[in-house]
């Protein structure tokens, strides 16, 4: 998604106020890729990568890869909205 920025690398802080995607890649060179909802999480603030929002490991989108949080902030995430 245009606007969307990497935010940290698993187990590390992320800072986001808006929505946080947990996977290992979300462009493959040509398109942005589609990251299932269970590995989606709103935040205001910081977080641990990889972490949900109670404390709990979020379950495992690639096991054995290294996993990478990105952060779409709420301003884009409100103009995405609104273009719908």
């Amino acid at each position: 998604c245009p606007g969307t920025y990497w935010c940290a690398k698993e187990g590390t802080e992320c800072v986001c106020h808006g929505e946080v995607l947990y996977a290992p890649h979300i462009f493959d060179g040509f398109n942005f890729l589609e990251v299932p909802g269970e590995y989606r999480q709103m935040a205001s603030g910081a977080m641990r990568c990889g972490m949900g929002r109670d404390g709990q490991p979020l379950q495992d989108p690639a096991p054995w890869r290294v996993k990478h949080c990105w952060c779409t902030p709420r301003n884009v995430l409100e103009v995405l909205e609104r273009a719908k």
